[in-house]
């Protein structure tokens, strides 16, 4: 397993290897490459790009998996960073509005006080884009709107329940293993005063299996590790907003939402990270019972019903994180350490999914790495 640690630098890398060979030597590069010297052949790879790219194909719907390898990074964000920017972005404002609108993000779009070094231990699989609404319609039987182009948008209005069904859907069609065990599923009522009518879970139980190889929900953690893809930048691909991400401080609301992969995409090739809708994470409603972070966390994972004896955070099981903000978000609302909370049964909101997947088949390098050392 290669872990990579940035420090200070994004050009500074260190590999450690767990294994136990004298022919394998360790080479620190001051480029982006990092090249692995064994008795037979060099390798190379690009640390700031994943290893693979995977088309997957269903009916005519074609979308890509990005592989994202283990590693550690920084999660969350510095509060020193955070209000200054939030001071730079209220000028004209009162004093007492602004403590009011300080007191708001905090409480509502919650980022770090202090980041912290996440360890993702396994390399996994996402969604190159959000789900758009053709394979949306296509496993789920309706959509947000009427578009003449679905392929080209992505779904939203999807309640997390929605989302933990879709995935499952997706899975038995795909010949894989549905990560949720799902019961008690219950469907919105209609209402005349609403329309269209959309048949959006409300509730459900929901048990997910982390060992199962189908399409999930990505943790907070994978999802902000993917976001930033080995980077110090504020948004996900950039320091600018406009590079990356659809936001209200730029949007003339002539449309209801923009297609995916109109902006830049992040290093790792991810599109619409930051901006455009909001995507739910597996994670429930959390708060952090301690003030400071010691050491790293490894593949951490907020959920209520497996958590039985954590006594170091407080769970609303009612509702879950949120990551990227959305085009109706201001432009700290779309970095990658911003979160938001919604009720699970939340329909009116630009809620969407990105897919992820456990990953089972390893790529190219660590599987010429396992044959030539012997692992």
């Amino acid at each position: 397993m290669l872990l990579p640690i940035f420090k200070n630098s994004r050009r500074f890398i260190e590999i450690f290897d767990h294994f136990k060979t004298p022919s394998l030597a360790r080479q620190f590069c001051t480029s982006n490459k990092v090249c692995l010297m064994d008795a037979k052949e060099t390798l190379c790879f690009e640390y700031n790009q994943p290893t693979s790219k995977r088309t997957i194909k269903y009916k005519d719907n074609v979308f890509n998996m990005i592989y994202c390898p283990s590693g550690l990074f920084k999660m969350g964000e510095d509060a020193s960073v955070r209000d200054s920017f939030l001071i730079v972005n209220t000028d004209g404002i009162s004093p007492q509005e602004l403590k009011t609108r300080m007191r708001k993000w905090n409480t509502d779009f919650i980022v770090y006080d202090k980041d912290h070094v996440v360890k993702i231990s396994k390399g996994f699989w996402i969604g190159e884009t959000l789900v758009t609404q053709k394979l949306w319609l296509d496993i789920m039987g309706w959509r947000s709107d009427g578009r003449s182009n679905p392929n080209e948008y992505p779904i939203f209005q999807a309640t997390w329940y929605d989302c933990c069904v879709f995935c499952n859907k997706l899975s038995a069609l795909s010949g894989l293993e549905p990560c949720y065990k799902i019961d008690q599923i219950k469907i919105a009522p209609q209402n005349p005063k609403i329309k269209p009518y959309l048949p959006n879970i409300v509730f459900a139980s929901v048990d997910w299996d982390v060992s199962a190889n189908g399409y999930r929900l990505p943790t907070e953690a994978e999802w902000e590790y993917a976001s930033k893809a080995n980077s110090d930048y504020m948004y996900s691909g950039s320091n600018n907003p406009d590079d990356v991400a659809w936001y209200s401080d730029e949007r003339k609301m002539t449309t209801l939402i923009e297609k995916v992969k109109q902006k830049m995409p992040n290093a790792w090739g991810l599109y619409d990270m930051s901006g455009l809708v909001g995507e739910w994470c597996v994670d429930d409603k959390y708060a952090n019972l301690e003030k400071s972070y010691k050491g790293f966390i490894a593949d951490p994972v907020f959920l209520k019903s497996k958590a039985s004896s954590d006594k170091k955070h407080q769970y609303d099981d009612t509702r879950a994180i949120c990551k990227g903000g959305d085009m109706e978000s201001p432009s700290e609302r779309v970095k990658t350490a911003s979160r938001r909370f919604f009720e699970k049964k939340e329909m009116f909101e630009l809620t969407s999914i990105r897919l992820v997947r456990n990953s089972f088949n390893p790529n190219k390098m660590e599987r010429v790495l396992k044959d030539e050392i012997g692992r």
